[in-house]
């Protein structure tokens, strides 16, 4: 943990219907817009005493401590860093409690984590883009 520079709050942002059917999810999850980041980077922060949230709309969704995470966050940058190099600027996500939601059109999501802040997201629908 001495090497991790600091936190942060993550949105991972997924469009199911773009799923290989053979379990690829590549590219619903890698579309110019996806996985935004913020408000901030703590430095200060002891992650394992805080509790992560979740609003759609207003409505609480998820609301869970880091200390109930199934896999413990000592044993993912662990094991992360043996099975590949991680350099200064990576990013790990490390998944989010229960309820996470579908949303379209219109819906604005807030993801919290009081000591570092809320990013807010408001979702509209992609335009097609015209073949040439």
């Amino acid at each position: 943990m001495d090497y991790v520079f600091g936190y942060t709050v993550g949105n991972d942002v997924t469009a199911p219907q773009f799923f290989h059917q053979d379990g690829h999810w590549t590219i619903g999850k890698s579309f110019d817009t996806f996985t935004p980041l913020g408000p901030v980077i703590e430095t200060e922060l002891d992650p394992f005493t805080v509790k992560v949230e979740a609003r759609l709309n207003g409505v609480e969704k998820q609301n869970s401590a880091t200390e109930l995470m199934i896999i413990p966050i000592r044993r993912m940058v662990s094991y992360l860093t043996k099975v590949m190099t991680l350099k200064p600027g990576d990013v790990i996500l490390t998944g989010s409690p229960v309820g996470a939601e579908f949303v379209g059109a219109g819906d604005t999501i807030e993801c919290k984590i009081e000591e570092i802040g809320t990013l807010r997201n408001s979702f509209v629908l992609a335009k097609e883009q015209v073949k040439s």
